[in-house]
């Protein structure tokens, strides 16, 4: 309403902002805003971890990287065209959008570290059979499976456990007849410090296979893995006096290694899928509160010009024509 047709409800202080030309001010903070829809911004949620988690789990690193960023502008497209980006509620769904880019992200790093980059590199080398002690590794660069003779195995007595930021990083020499040792079966936080080496199949005496983790390829040796696994095969060198060349090749000892293989992949899978399962339930839960919020007491009728100039939803009542005629 004008100025003149203010409700005497009204503070002095609204009445003379008004009079200072604030009735334009006053007029689009009475005026009802759009909030979001509520399933479009839950949609929207779900398909942001789905997408940033999958990349992030099966296809880590610069492709991933780029996809998510055009994922993540595609929907701030979206947005800006779908939503009244007044409403009060925006800046709380922004926030929450960024931090499920954050989360995804972070939970497809670790599942890719985890399950899905020790089978890529497995599967995608080759099948070394009848592996003796005279093998070298700078000769199996390539390799992603390698099955030993029987007289090599896995001494766990030699075994150390190298604990860093809050991780215990374990190495065990695969020996044969000879001291310089090429091929090191690794794991974390399975072993002491000292012996102990439970790290995959380690316990099965048959176990005569390792499936390459960390090979000496130089996109892997630049991972803080490998050098963390170095410190510890140097520490278990010069303890119990052995060599090894500087680029050695890292395994998981196992003994079924088409079971293992599934078994990374399957897991991958799961931790992708189930995860983005309990954050879709986790965000309705979150976005229907958020929606509550701000569409009971009149929360949503005010816009961000309205709260700057010190309106509050208290402060709103609708213009009643008749509550006009009853002033004097």
């Amino acid at each position: 309403p004008p100025c003149a047709e203010l409700p005497r409800r009204r503070s002095p202080r609204h009445r003379s902002r008004c009079a200072a030309g604030g009735e334009m001010l006053f007029s689009s903070a009475k005026t009802k805003l759009s909030p979001p829809s509520l399933g479009v911004v839950i949609f929207g949620l779900v398909v942001t971890y789905v997408g940033v988690c999958g990349l992030a789990s099966l296809w880590y690193g610069t492709l991933a990287l780029l996809l998510s960023v055009l994922l993540g502008l595609l929907q701030v497209a979206v947005a800006g065209f779908t939503f009244d980006l007044r409403h009060p509620s925006t800046p709380y769904y922004f926030v929450l959008w960024v931090l499920t880019i954050t989360v995804a992200a972070s939970v497809g790093s670790f599942n890719y570290h985890s399950n899905y980059s020790p089978y890529r590199t497995a599967t995608s080398g080759r099948v070394y059979s009848n592996v003796g002690p005279d093998a070298m590794a700078a000769v199996l660069m390539d390799a992603g499976v390698v099955v030993f003779q029987d007289h090599m195995m896995l001494d766990d007595a030699m075994s150390v456990g190298l604990r860093l930021f809050g991780t215990t990083y374990c190495v065990a020499p695969v020996i044969g007849q000879v001291a310089r040792v090429q091929f090191w079966a690794i794991g974390t936080d399975c072993c002491e410090s000292r012996g102990g080496f439970a790290c995959g199949d380690a316990q099965i005496s048959s176990a005569r296979t390792g499936l390459v983790s960390l090979g000496p390829q130089a996109e892997q040796q630049a991972s803080p893995l490998w050098r963390r696994y170095m410190q510890a095969i140097q520490a278990a060198c010069a303890l119990h006096g052995l060599e090894t060349p500087t680029s050695p090749l890292l395994l998981t000892w196992v003994d079924q290694p088409s079971s293992e293989l599934t078994g990374m992949y399957t897991r991958s899978l799961l931790v992708w899928i189930l995860s983005s399962i309990a954050y879709g339930v986790v965000a309705s839960i979150i976005c229907f509160s958020a929606d509550y919020y701000f569409t009971v007491g009149g929360r949503g009728a005010i816009g961000f010009g309205g709260l700057a100039a010190g309106f509050r939803p208290e402060h709103y009542q609708p213009y009643d024509p008749q509550l006009k005629a009853q002033q004097p």
